[in-house]
């Protein structure tokens, strides 16, 4: 299993047309960020993102805790804002 962590600033482009007076990061630059994330990990190739499910919501500067667990169907990767589920992800590796 690996962890890190990563925020998104609230500077980020994406952030000011994305619910104005109430910035929440976009789901799609959560999942960049985890994908980026398992790249570095040491799974650079992946073959299929098998399911993606938003839980919760992350705001700009909100630290976003990911753990990577290896698993029988896949990696399963999961985002944490404190004890909050925020992201969860299985994706295929390629065999490389």
């Amino acid at each position: 299993m690996a962890s890190t962590s990563f925020f998104i600033p609230n500077t980020h482009p994406s952030l000011t047309g994305h619910f104005p007076d109430n910035p929440l990061v976009p789901g799609a630059i959560i999942l960049d960020n985890v994908l980026s994330i398992a790249k570095d990990q040491g799974f650079k190739n992946i073959d299929q993102i098998v399911s993606v499910k938003f839980r919760a919501h992350l705001r700009s500067d909100e630290e976003c805790h990911v753990d990577f667990v290896n698993g029988k169907r896949g990696i399963m990767a999961t985002c944490l804002r404190d004890k909050t589920i925020i992201l969860t992800c299985l994706f295929v590796p390629s065999a490389q």
